[in-house]
């Protein structure tokens, strides 16, 4: 059966009309993508899974306190290199810095200050380590990050994106409707975290946290950090209606099958056999042979034969 997704016809049109997009926007964001798109092509990793950093890094972090996580999204980064693929996260440059922006909770007043979080000295290590071994990309500022994920997942071997970001205010510009739902059922991938909350080191900068010549404080407080990762991968046959066909051998008839998958969305399907005997044309009785493709026939009752007509011949009284 056929997998779901767009042909390569379609993935590069998609390709081309995310730098349409980004062109429109301004030459800068063009160049930035292009640059990005370059850069897949030549890399000497095929990756198997390009990951939506911030979604995932802000993943049920709306409670005080909460903030960019890189512990959990390492978590999630670590269970995807387990499975064996090759992950390349794409993240604005800006979550790259010591201090980043904390966009967990929106300001509750215009004039309010905007939150940030300091990154610990193993979430920076964390972050070094990605750019080292060339699993990072970090998106310049300015630029819009989710149309560098969509673009991987179009781009060389079409890696798989990880992300529970919708996407809405994009499609309109990109593909069409029916495009992008086979396109998401092939190439998105959904994720749960179990957080727990745990214990760590609060750095505050404005003490000289966090810095070689301050020593660190021991004052303690908590975070949600992730403990399990659940990841819903697409499915490798496209959930819809196919039909298959069979040629018919000296052996064989033809065959014709419709493949119905089941509505609850779990792996089973129905599947509709229609047999297509071309000798049961001819006057001669046709020779019934066993297919073991096809479940043994079932033997129905015979009708009754009809009722003799009534004699009306003559006779005397």
């Amino acid at each position: 059966l056929p997998s779901p997704g767009l042909n390569a016809t379609e993935r590069r049109k998609f390709r081309e009309r995310l730098l349409d997009v980004a062109a429109a926007a301004s030459p800068k964001q063009f160049v930035a993508l292009a640059t990005f798109a370059a850069w897949l092509d030549a890399h000497p990793k095929r990756f198997g899974a390009v990951v939506d950093g911030p979604n995932v890094a802000y993943y049920n972090q709306n409670y005080d306190g909460g903030g960019f996580s890189v512990s959990q999204l390492k978590a999630l980064v670590d269970e995807l290199s387990a499975l064996g693929l090759d992950v390349l996260v794409v993240m604005p440059a800006k979550y790259c810095d010591p201090v980043v922006p904390n966009h967990s909770k929106r300001p509750k007043q215009h004039d309010e200050p905007r939150l940030t979080t300091t990154l610990s000295d193993q979430d920076r290590a964390t972050i070094a380590d990605w750019a080292a071994s060339g699993n990072l990309y970090p998106v310049p500022r300015g630029c819009h990050d989710d149309m560098y994920w969509m673009l991987a997942t179009v781009s060389g071997a079409g890696p798989v994106a990880v992300t529970n970001d919708q996407v809405r205010d994009h499609w309109y510009k990109l593909v069409a409707p029916r495009q992008r739902v086979r396109w998401e059922r092939a190439n998105i991938v959904r994720f749960d975290l179990t957080l727990e909350r745990r214990p760590f080191r609060r750095l505050d900068p404005a003490r000289g946290e966090g810095t070689d010549d301050r020593p660190q404080d021991h004052h303690r407080a908590t975070r949600m950090e992730a403990t399990e990762v659940h990841l819903h991968f697409p499915s490798l046959l496209a959930r819809q209606v196919h039909r298959t066909s069979v040629p018919a051998t000296d052996a064989a008839p033809a065959l014709t099958a419709w493949h119905v998958p089941d509505v609850d969305g779990s792996d089973r399907w129905l599947v509709l056999r229609v047999i297509r005997d071309d000798r049961l044309a001819s006057t001669a009785p046709p020779t019934v042979t066993h297919d073991d493709r096809l479940p043994s026939p079932i033997s129905l009752p015979q009708p009754p034969p009809p009722p003799a007509a009534p004699n009306h011949s003559s006779s005397t009284c």
